[in-house]
């Protein structure tokens, strides 16, 4: 990626219109993680400070204090611009492509387990109200009667200890659940340069086609 260029002259990438500085005053050399900055005098007429004190390269951050001849920068801005050109002469994502695999093993095992624990607990709830039905209908001697009666007294048991699991256990909130996880994986499974939304297809599936179909950014290499 080219460099990134402060100064005066308007073909830079972030021009000052201040007098006091150069033309071309300095050039921000950009890391290949893209995360990492070094700042390079270019034999500026007022000369560079960081932090106060007056350098030809240095490495730099969000926390710096970087004033080119007399003009202080608003580091917040600048690193704004900086980041935004970044993500426009950018090709190559690759590596955050990579990482979206896991993110959708993440939500997939999320998905799975919101809704084992679902049948799970409904089960639970089933046995146990079926279980204590059957105990008081021991305990009242109401199984005195015949088989063909008992045999049906324990299909109503199953069925009430069924019914009442499923009231007891909204499907409502297990679709929430799903919901919020779904909308947390859409948030997150997108193209890492243009945001273009993943989600309708696998992570296999945007890996073979290699490149974002809307910006055309690289995906593998």
């Amino acid at each position: 990626m080219d460099d990134f260029t402060i100064g005066r002259s308007e073909d830079n990438n972030y021009v000052i219109n201040d007098s006091s500085v150069s033309s071309n005053h300095a050039k921000i050399v950009i890391g290949e993680d893209f995360k990492s900055f070094t700042l390079h005098d270019l034999n500026s007429t007022n000369g560079t400070k960081i932090n106060g004190q007056s350098v030809l390269c240095k490495k730099i951050d969000k926390k710096t204090h970087i004033q080119l001849g007399i003009h202080p920068l608003n580091m917040n801005d600048f690193f704004e611009l900086l980041k935004a050109y970044i993500l426009k002469n950018r090709t190559d994502f690759s590596k955050e492509f990579s990482s979206l695999e896991v993110v959708e093993k993440k939500y997939l095992t999320q998905k799975h387990l919101a809704s084992k624990y679902f049948k799970l607990k409904s089960g639970f709830i089933r046995g146990g109200i079926t279980i204590g039905l059957l105990i008081f209908i021991m305990k009242t001697n109401i199984l005195s009667i015949d088989k063909e009666s008992k045999m049906f007294l324990m299909i109503g048991v199953g069925t009430i200890g069924g019914l009442i699991s499923t009231a007891s256990v909204s499907e409502k909130r297990l679709k929430h659940k799903l919901d919020d996880l779904y909308v947390e994986f859409t948030e997150k499974f997108n193209c890492p340069k243009c945001n273009f939304d993943l989600s309708s297809k696998s992570w296999k599936f945007w890996r073979s086609k290699k490149n974002c179909l809307k910006c055309n950014c690289k995906w593998v290499n």
